[in-house]
This record gives C-alpha cells, structure tokens and sequence, in this order.
C-alpha cells in the first residue's frame, strides 16, 4: 500500500493508502524512539457525522474520498485535502451526505508540536453537520505500558498510572467539575504527547480517552503491543440543525512530542493558556479599582460554611468569635440556606431570606467575617413559581434531537437529590443575566453582604442550546463564554469593583473574572497531580476542598490535616467547610496547625496570590508508617523572580523526617509533629 511522509517542525506523519489515512505519527529528531502513532491497519484522522430531516445519520471519514491530496508549503504548513467524500445511513441509503474535508499541519511554538486544524464544508444541502472528531491518534504503549501515566484536567489534575489502570473516559469540555482546562497529557519512559486545544471562546467539545485491542487479523502476535490508547476531540460545530453548515475550526489542536512529564505538558500549555483574555484581563476591567489590581489585599487565608439553620444564631457568633480569634487571619463564610425555600429546590426564588438570616449577617460584621451568600448562576426550578409567572422557559437551553429543524425543541433538566426538576438557563439572554445581577444586587445592598458565591458557572458544561430566539447560532460555539462574561461585568457594574465574586470549580476561562474558585476536588491522594496551579498559579486563585466531620474527628484528624496542607502548598486558599469543629477540645492539636499554616499563608500570601508555582519537589519520607499522611511540599518562585520558596509541612500528629528532592539538589528536613516551615532555597 502507497505510503508517504510529511515533515512538520519534527514531527513526522506517515500516510497511508489513496485516502490519507494515519499509518504513524514519531518525533523526526529521535529515529530510535518507538512512534507514538503505529497503525497496522489504515485508520482515518478524522470522522464526520451529519444528520437530515428524516434523522437519517451518515458517519463519514477519509476512507469515503473519491480523491485525496496533500502538500507541503515553503512555511512549513501541510495541507490534506479530502474531496466528494459521500455516505449514507446504514439503515437507510435513499439519502446520501456530502463533504470535502481540509486539515493544516502548522509549525507550533517549540520542536516537535504542530498545530492541527479541520475544515468541513458540507455539500448536502438538507444535512446538517452534527459532529467532528478531530484528531484521532492511537497512542502505542511504552513496552509492557506499566510506566505509562496519563494525565488529564480533572479538578486540580488527575493520572492513571500504568496502561492497566487507564479506563475509557468521555468528558465535555470545558466543564470545572472535572475538566477544567484543555489539555492531555500522555508520558511514557522515553517521552511525553500532548494533545491541546487552543480554544480561547472555549466552545463546545468532547475529549475522549478509549482502551482498544487491534483486530487480531492486524495485531502483533506480542499481546501488549496489540494495545493502544486512543485519544480524540470531538468539536460541536455553529449551526447544528440547520441544514448545509459546515465547520471551519477558529482554533487549532496542538500535538506535541518532545521530552518531558506531566509539569512540562502544564508549562507547554501555559504558553498559550497565561496570555488569554479570560486569565488576565477582568471582563470588568473598564470599572475603576478593577479587583485584579488589588489582589494581595482582597485574599481571603481561610473559609467556612455556614448553614444558617443548623444552629442558633447566638450559637453561631460564639463559635465564629472564639474561632476568628484562635485563627487571627481574614476569614470567609459561605452562608447557605439563608432563604426560606428548601435547597436546590423553587430556584431563583430565594427571597425572602429566613428570619434569622439577618441578625446572622449582622454579626459577621460585627466580627470582621466577610459574607457570602450562595445562589446558583445556572438552574430554574420549571415547578417555582416564578417559572411560570416569568414564562422562563422561553430562555432556558434548549435541546433538540438530530434533525434539520427539528419541530419540537425541549428544556434540558437535572437533578441533585431535592427531587425537583432544574432547567440550565441560556447567559446568552438578557434574561437571565437579569435574574442574576437582580438577585447579587440584592444580596449586597439589602442583605449588605461583602460579595455572592454563585454556584455552577464554573463546574458545568457549556451547553448545546438549539434555540434560534436567544441570539446565537443554534448548537456550538463562543456565546456560553461571552455570555458568562458578560453576566459577570453586568453584576460588577450593579454592586462596584470591591465585592468579592467566586463560583465553583477550577475551570480556566473564570480566572480573572472572579476573586477565587472553589476547588471542590475529591481527594485521592496517590492519583491527584497540581496541574491547575502548574498553569495558572498567579494570575488567579482556587480556594477549599471536600472534607467532612468524620475528616476531623477520626484518627486524630489526620485526613483534615493531609488535605489542608496540600492546600497550602498548591497555593490555595485553606478550609471551606465547618471550622467550628476544630473548636472542641479534644481537636486544640488541629486548631493550632490549622493556626500555623493560616499564618503561614498569610506572610507569604504574595507569592501564593502573584507567584508561580515550579516543579514540585520529590518527596521520600522514610519515617512514615502506612497509615500516616506524607510530608508535603511545595516549591514556588516570588512574584518578582529574584527568590524561590520551600513550603513543607507535616500534617501527621507525630514527629517526621523527609529527603526533598528538586532541581538536583537534596534536602533533609525534621519537622515536629503538626508542623510547617517555608525555606529559601
């Protein structure tokens, strides 16, 4: 079978066949290191997917073409050009769907990546373009695939370590719950893939992770071998619905091979991702005093939760004055069920707040303690009553099935254990961001609050809204950003530059429009890998995690404490939850770390505020039994680059010793028991 290379800032594409299919993808500079793309049997690069009115569906790929070509230019950029590609449904072939098909190969930032881009341009007239996946790359295992890691943008970053222990993962992007940024990452023992999307609209897609066996007809008699790991995009084009779209991608996939681990895959990216308008410039930035340019001042070292019914409100203050005394730093509530309706249950309708609400607010003030209250930016409750009153189904998402115009379109709903039905609101309408700038006007002027969590925003996905009445093109595309920030800069102008904004979750393009994210990350200790703050540590802020009462009331509290100290060291801000707890007696040992490290952050909140993040040292912490939390240890670089910063800490109740390793040196520690130091180094 016909095969030909192309050369792209060293990285080699080997095509196969009439049709261009991918045979394999290697580093150019490094002939001896095994390809990270080996496909015995041609596979395409690419597939489409397109759908009639009928709900016929059509897959289409390079191996449909009636002719292929491709080209090298004198800058570098290859070019395949898939023509007359045509297919129909397997179930019905009275209808047949068109394409021609362009990809670029461009030069990337650094030797070895290249920069990928697809065009479709639909030549069927009543199809409609619902789907292209773009790139498909089978990765080849590193020998038996057990020094394998992949890496993906799971809350603060998540691995599979070993080929074994890599399972099938589809996850829409961008969404912070567990997506948070646009990159993979795959490392083997003799180098490191990519795989990113410079999305700066971050529009609507799909990454995909899928365990295949080759067919046995094409596989090598060695079992490992026949393993690879597929990795994929799928992307959403504008349009979808109506027939005779097509998709031109405004945003290239970045493939790269070159040495390195998951830390280098993060500063690769950072290059791209640190120069974005939604990481450096507040949607609010006209305003005066924009909160970016007092950061330092606006951190807050330590958060709780407050449930306002949970207790009563002399109780409450009590407990908030002994406890912003023991711990002597700015500190935070999030205040839930302030309102009289049940949670997550008649939303937006949270007013009027519960009676013992205000004398609630009134005393943190008192205190010192900023409130913010908890509404959610995303959901409609179709049973509240303003549902109706409001005729908000007009601008909640809609979904639709795969069809040209389809005649019915429908509100997507959720649930989250109330029982009740929430319908996701589109921030492209007006409405809704009024609903939302009413609701935080309210709650800083009426409730005199020093800012609003708005739940949601950063944790969910970019929805896939079909209505052709709220300003945007039905399907894909940028109006879930744009109009997320253009509710954030609404609600600035309504309650002023100096109220505190956060929402939930680490998701990228929310950075400089809010004071901080709440991580939310569940805590797996031996899978969990820092590559938010790896890109992003400086120019924003991520606050918290889960933890629980048995956290600290178990085993000494020794969970509690593992988890607060990797806060610390990843940069975040620290608690989020019921601090309360720590105030019994028997918890006085976790009170008083939790005291050292709020200090801690609090005289070095200017490099965890502006900062960088560097590689994090190597821990080997030999006095540690199975049971113990490890030392931790973070390394980070001053906001002016002249100094780099060594936080460790000892979150166990016993005394330990440890060897870190960084930039090739080695340091011994000795740290007492519920311990942290910061070094110079």
């Amino acid at each position: 079978m016909k095969r030909q290379e192309i050369t792209v800032n060293g990285l080699t594409i080997e095509l196969c066949g009439e049709t261009l299919e991918l045979a394999t993808l290697r580093r150019a500079a490094n002939p001896g290191v095994a390809a990270w793309v080996n496909n015995p049997a041609p596979a395409s690069m690419w597939s489409v997917q397109l759908v009639d009115a009928e709900g016929r569906r059509a897959e289409l790929t390079s191996a449909k073409a009636a002719k292929a070509d491709v080209s090298v230019a004198s800058s570098g950029v290859a070019t395949l050009v898939w023509r007359d590609v045509r297919g129909q449904d397997a179930r019905d072939a009275s209808a047949t769907a068109a394409v021609d098909v362009m990809v670029t190969v461009a030069p990337g930032d650094v030797t070895g990546q290249a920069m990928w881009r697809i065009r479709v341009d639909n030549r069927a007239p009543a199809w409609t373009l619902w789907q292209v996946v773009f790139p498909t790359l089978a990765v080849v295992p590193g020998g038996d695939g057990s020094a394998d890691e992949f890496y993906y943008p799971d809350g603060w970053g998540r691995r599979f370590k070993g080929l074994a222990n890599m399972t099938d993962l589809h996850r829409r992007a961008s969404r912070g719950w567990d997506w948070g940024m646009q990159l993979v990452a795959y490392v083997r023992p003799d180098g490191l893939l990519t795989l990113a999307t410079l999305d700066e609209s971050c529009s609507p897609k799909s990454f995909h992770l899928v365990r295949r066996d080759l067919d046995p007809a094409d596989a090598p008699a060695d079992t490992i071998a026949a393993k690879r790991v597929e990795l994929s995009v799928t992307h959403f084009p504008e349009d979808m619905t109506v027939g005779g779209n097509s998709f031109s991608s405004p945003y290239p996939v970045a493939v790269a091979a070159v040495d390195g681990d998951w830390f280098d895959a993060c500063q690769l990216y950072a290059r791209w991702a640190r120069r974005q308008p939604w990481a450096v410039t507040p949607a609010h930035a006209p305003l005066p005093k924009p909160p970016a340019a007092g950061r330092v001042a606006r951190e807050v070292h330590c958060w709780h939760v407050l449930q306002v019914p949970d207790k009563p409100v002399e109780t409450h203050l009590a407990q908030l004055q002994k406890l912003a005394d023991a711990l002597d730093i700015d500190l935070a509530a999030q205040v839930y069920n302030w309102h009289q309706v049940p949670f997550d249950v008649s939303y937006p309708d949270y007013f009027p707040v519960r009676p013992e609400t205000l004398p609630v607010l009134t005393g943190l003030r008192r205190l010192g303690i900023r409130s913010l209250p908890y509404i959610n930016g995303r959901l409609w409750d179709i049973n509240a009553p303003s549902w109706t009153d409001r005729q908000a189904e007009r601008f909640c998402v809609h979904y639709s099935a795969q069809r040209v115009n389809p005649r019915t379109l429908f509100p997507y709903l959720e649930e989250y254990g109330s029982g009740q039905k929430l319908s996701p609101m589109c921030p492209a309408t007006d409405f809704w961001r009024a609903t939302v700038v009413d609701l935080c006007r309210r709650i800083v002027g009426e409730l005199g609050c020093d800012g609003v969590y708005i739940d949601q925003i950063a944790a969910e996905k970019a929805e896939l809204c079909f209505s052709r009445d709220h300003g945007h093109a039905p399907g894909g595309g940028r109006f879930w950003l744009d109009g997320y920030r253009k509710l954030l800069r609404e609600i600035r102008q309504a309650v002023g530059p100096d109220v505190l904004l956060t929402t939930e979750c680490n998701w990228e393009a929310c950075l400089a429009d809010y004071d901080a994210l709440l991580s939310w990350a569940w805590f797996v200790p031996d899978a969990e890998v820092p590559m938010f703050p790896a890109v992003y540590a400086g120019l924003g802020q991520s606050f918290g995690c889960v933890w629980s009462k048995e956290d600290v009331q178990r085993n000494d509290g020794r969970v509690f404490a593992h988890k607060m100290a990797r806060l610390l060291v990843w940069g975040a801000q620290l608690g989020w939850g019921d601090l309360t707890l720590l105030l019994d007696q028997p918890r006085r040992p976790l009170l008083d770390f939790m005291r050292r490290l709020c200090a801690l952050r609090r005289q070095h909140v200017s490099t965890f505020a502006l900062g960088r993040m560097l590689r994090p040292p190597t821990v080997t912490d030999d006095t540690a039994a199975p049971a113990e939390p490890p030392v931790q240890a973070g390394l980070w670089q001053t906001p002016d680059g002249d100094a780099r910063q060594l936080f460790v800490v000892n979150p166990s109740p016993l005394p330990r010793r440890a060897m870190l390793r960084f930039d090739n040196q080695s340091l011994l520690v000795e740290l007492s028991s519920l311990h942290a130091e910061v070094w110079a180094v």
